[in-house]
């Protein structure tokens, strides 16, 4: 399937090179799928509608985590083409580039689930951003978020990778507050990661900026990889104590109310 031209391409703060070490296998990738699944089955989310749309999908990875997993096809959007054209080498995935703030009245409420994975951080100004997003979103649908934790982890990856912020549960309330959104429930996640994430910060500082991508991210072997992959499984989720990355549901400010067990326990997560 082609890819549609919805709005001008245009590139983003991301580092090009990740694409290329971010596959179906890596640990990382799978464990965030691992603790997404977990809060679709505490919400109900396959219950409802499944117009789902992933913003930022870069390379595909999540639409076809969603595809295997849950049966569900999902549309991904995204501003770069350059990742676009990776993930349409799966001719099955419905891509397109499209910058949100376009806010096309066709896609108004078109979509019943969204998916944010990884992308706030990138974004200035991430309340416009999810702001925008909410335009697309159908009434009683949700937003996934997932976001870096703890910018006490913030080191020369993330500036390289485009990251602008990493957040405490408590920042992402904030900003959903302010696009009127509300955080119903959310969980850090990678507390067994947060040795390895502390030797990165202190690792990268000594790597040239070429290889910062390359040595903060790619596991040296596929045995490390395994290795990583059954750490990070080691904890509960949700969470509320601390983690390495921060994954939330959100939903229209309005719509909290009732809206399920995630709503007190959101409250009483924000520090």
């Amino acid at each position: 399937m082609p890819i549609a031209l919805l709005s001008p391409a245009s590139a983003v703060r991301m580092a090009d090179e990740w694409f290329a070490i971010a596959d179906d296998q890596h640990f990382w990738l799978r464990r965030r799928f691992q603790v997404f699944r977990n809060l679709v089955g505490r919400h109900r989310l396959l219950d409802g509608g499944r117009r789902w749309a992933e913003f930022g999908c870069g390379h595909g990875v999540v639409l076809r985590q969603c595809r295997e997993s849950f049966g569900v096809r999902v549309r991904g959007f995204d501003l770069d083409r350059t990742p676009l054209e990776l993930a349409a080498r799966d001719a099955s995935l419905d891509l397109a580039v499209y910058d949100v703030f376009d806010r096309r009245e066709d896609l108004a409420g078109a979509f019943d689930g969204i998916l944010l994975f990884d992308v706030l951080e990138h974004i200035p100004d991430a309340a416009g951003f999810l702001a925008a997003v909410g335009h697309h979103l159908a009434p009683g649908g949700w937003i996934a978020v997932n976001v870096p934790a703890l910018m006490s982890l913030y080191s020369r990856y993330d500036e390289v990778a485009g990251h602008v912020r990493r957040y405490r549960i408590g920042d992402l309330r904030r900003e959903a507050d302010e696009a009127g959104l509300a955080v119903v429930d959310a969980t850090y996640w990678g507390a067994p990661l947060l040795p390895a994430a502390w030797a990165r910060c202190l690792v990268m500082a000594r790597t040239e900026r070429g290889k910062v991508i390359e040595r903060g991210f790619r596991p040296p072997s596929r045995m490390v990889n395994a290795a990583m992959g059954l750490v990070a499984r080691l904890e509960h989720v949700p969470q509320r104590l601390v983690g390495t990355s921060v994954m939330a549901i959100l939903r229209r400010a309005s719509a909290q109310v009732g809206a399920g067990p995630g709503t007190a326990e959101a409250r009483e997560a924000t520090p």
